[in-house]
């Protein structure tokens, strides 16, 4: 049997507004050098605006939060059209509040 890591979080339907429970994939897990674990979820044109993502987000920061004592950091990693990416990992997560997103490199 495989194993997959998931995050739960409450979906909602953007039509019926209907809430489910629901788990999601990030895309990402990194340790790194010092020992501390990135958990990264990549999100591209649209996607990034949407109430999927903003539930996604503070769901895995939820979960961040709750284990703190594990060294986790992660959020949501914008892949721009120029080959940039930015993460925002900041709760409430907000895709139009630019202040709250950073330049974001793999290092």
């Amino acid at each position: 049997m495989q194993h997959y890591f998931a995050v739960p979080f409450i979906s909602v339907d953007e039509k019926t507004e209907v809430k489910k429970p629901a788990s999601f994939y990030p895309d990402y897990i990194i340790r790194y050098k010092d020992g501390s674990v990135g958990i990264y979820d990549t999100k591209g044109g649209l996607t990034v605006t949407s109430l999927d993502t903003k539930l996604k987000s503070d769901a895995l920061l939820n979960y961040i939060a709750e284990h703190k004592d594990l060294g986790l950091k992660g959020g949501i990693i914008d892949v721009r059209l120029d080959g940039t990416y930015w993460l925002q990992d900041y709760q409430d997560y907000n895709a139009e509040d630019r202040d709250k997103w950073r330049v974001f490199t793999f290092n």
